[in-house]
């Protein structure tokens, strides 16, 4: 084998992979809700956590002690979806159901605009 020559490749060696034009779309979608989900709770946080600070800062022992019987109140009527797990895990099901499916419709529709905005 001479020096020059590029390295023969064997047929299990190589890889190729081929994505429909919609799966590329989809694709793209996916991407773009991921970061514009990520950008929205990241905000969102940043901004919960401001205002947690700012309650912080103005609490005192007087403001909290005058509602401790409602928050003492809140915290017990929490109790009520813990008495029974099935019927919060079958709302769970549903939720994530709904989040999963509307993001993946959503994926759909922005891919089917990308598709139709690239072929312009």
């Amino acid at each position: 084998m001479n020096s020059t020559e590029p390295p023969q490749q064997r047929p299990e060696e190589s890889v190729t992979f081929v994505i429909s034009k919609s799966t590329r779309n989809v694709f793209l979608a996916k991407i773009l809700i991921l970061l514009g989900l990520t950008l929205l709770a990241g905000y969102w946080f940043a901004r919960d956590s401001a205002n947690k600070y700012e309650k912080g800062r103005e609490l005192t022992q007087e403001k909290y002690l005058e509602r401790f019987d409602e928050y003492k109140g809140a915290l017990l009527n929490a109790k009520q979806y813990d008495d029974n797990p099935l019927f919060a895990t079958f709302i769970m099901l549903i939720v994530v159901s709904f989040l999963i499916g509307s993001y993946e419709l959503t994926a759909l529709i922005i891919g089917f605009i990308i598709g139709k905005v690239i072929r312009r």
